[in-house]
């Protein structure tokens, strides 16, 4: 075994790639834009970071398991943290700045591969701590990642497969199935714009802040949402005074959509339409640990509280509704070839879910959800797909979880006025209509929202929560 426990943590003494390295993107030259105003560059990222503290936690935690499955080897709760990143690895950050203002940070482990999550790294990790008696299953040591999104058969993952299809019909989602094709669902964490609220003590709180972290917004739970009948006078020449009865000549009835949103560490539950509320990955709050020790306000101590709380979440996922699936007998009669027939067969015994809580967000099955920018040493990177419309989810027996999908790009939009829907974008198909893209957990950046569809925040969610965790860390108030 390679790996040492120490007090300070667990000391991996092992690497396939040991010693100082030069890495061709870190350059001490100021960064300029390129052609599009997007300022790119890299930071090393020392261990003593908190960023890179939260790497060493995670990496810790799942190699403690490890060892104890493996070995019997059981490392005590406060040495469940890795000292250091093996030899010859080293964390960065890839800062992109973009011309409106906004800043996408992702963070990669350089060493043997470029590694973009704990989860991605972790089977690597595995391998440089046994006795090297079997080969390293993660993704690229196996040839089954390496950046490219193709279809998977086997262990190759630039082969194309069949679309598959089901005979069994899923299990209905009570309640849950009216919110599929809705903006915010039950349990999603938003931001709540405070100064729209009809409350004067929240509208107050909202004017609170201190060295530039403002109370403005908020965070909160879709605690629910439901439809409501608003009748629309729509008569354009009305002059004061006159009489404004509604009638089938000037007015309408048309459903809006409301939510009750439970601000998480306040009493309040706010009810309002969409236009109160944004995404989670609109807006960051990297707040320093350092400020519970200053003196502020019992509201912004609040406020710190809750984004600790969601910072735990959103490294977190959790699978829902799972349902058994299965391959037609007549389709896999008509599969001539032996090893794609196999692996339609295999994917039987993996469980099966129809939606999963990502980081703030549940994504569904036929969502359309954006894919984090693929990895340099794809061949082909301008025909990779940035968005997958996803048909199935599942949980393989060796990969995690992993979603298959119809891959597409991003066109132009078409409607620029008014209110918009998926169809008012053009997308350009990246797979025939009997193939389909199969992708990781990692791949996942965070659902497309039509209303925002310029995000680039990736939902960095690689750990596994249960449900009635995520409910206890926010609040079981917030059920």
């Amino acid at each position: 075994m390679n790996a040492e426990i120490t007090p300070g943590g667990i000391n991996i003494t092992y690497s396939d790639c040991p010693g100082e390295r030069e890495f061709p993107f870190e350059t001490t030259k100021p960064p300029i834009s390129d052609s599009k105003g997007i300022i790119s560059y890299f930071e090393r990222i020392g261990n003593d970071n908190p960023k890179a503290e939260h790497w060493l936690k995670k990496l810790g935690e799942v190699l403690a398991s490890y060892l104890y499955r493996t070995f019997n080897i059981k490392v005590p709760e406060e040495a469940c943290v890795l000292t250091g990143f093996p030899d010859g690895y080293v964390l960065f950050q890839n800062v992109k700045k973009y011309a409106n203002g906004t800043t996408r940070n992702d963070r990669y482990l350089y060493g043997r591969y470029r590694f973009r999550s704990t989860n991605e790294f972790s089977p690597h990790m595995f391998w440089l701590v046994s006795d090297k008696s079997q080969p390293c299953s993660c993704q690229y040591c196996t040839g089954s990642g390496g950046g490219s999104r193709k279809r998977h058969a086997s262990n190759n993952f630039q082969q194309k497969t069949p679309k598959r299809t089901k005979v069994q019909s899923k299990p209905k989602f009570d309640s849950s199935e009216q919110i599929i094709q809705t903006v915010y669902r039950r349990g999603e964490i938003v931001w709540v714009d405070l100064t729209k609220t009809d409350d004067e003590s929240l509208q107050q709180i909202a004017k609170e802040n201190i060295d530039n972290i403002s109370t403005r917004y908020w965070p909160g739970i879709i605690y629910l949402r439901e439809k409501k009948n608003i009748s629309q006078n729509i008569s354009q020449n009305k002059s004061p005074g006159s009489d404004t009865t509604s009638n089938s000549d000037d007015s309408y009835n048309t459903n809006k959509v409301f939510y009750l949103v439970k601000l998480l560490m306040l009493k309040q539950k706010v009810y309002t339409d969409r236009k109160t509320i944004s995404p989670w990955l609109t807006r960051t709050r990297d707040i320093p640990d350092d400020y519970y020790l200053k003196e502020i306000n019992m509201s912004l101590q609040l406020y710190i509280k809750a984004i600790q709380k969601i910072k735990i979440i959103v490294d977190s996922y959790t699978p829902m509704n799972s349902y058994k699936y299965k391959e037609s007998s007549r389709r896999l009669a008509e599969i001539k070839d032996s090893k794609e027939r196999k692996r339609l067969q295999e994917m039987e015994k993996f469980p099966h879910y129809n939606a999963i809580l990502f980081g703030t967000e549940l994504i569904c099955v036929e969502d359309i959800v954006r894919l984090t920018t693929i990895t340099e040493m794809s061949e082909n990177i301008n025909m990779e797909p940035k968005f997958l419309k996803i048909s199935s989810i599942y949980e393989h027996s060796k990969k995690g979880i992993q979603f298959t999908g119809d891959g597409f790009l991003r066109g132009k939009l078409l409607n620029e006025k008014g209110k918009r829907s998926i169809n008012d974008f053009t997308w350009i198909p990246l797979n025939k209509d009997n193939e389909e893209y199969t992708v990781d957990l990692a791949d996942i950046a965070g659902r497309f929202y039509v209303a925002y569809p310029n995000i680039e925040e990736i939902m960095q969610s690689q750990s596994f929560l249960k449900l009635k965790d995520r409910w206890a860390i926010l609040g079981n108030e917030c059920l």
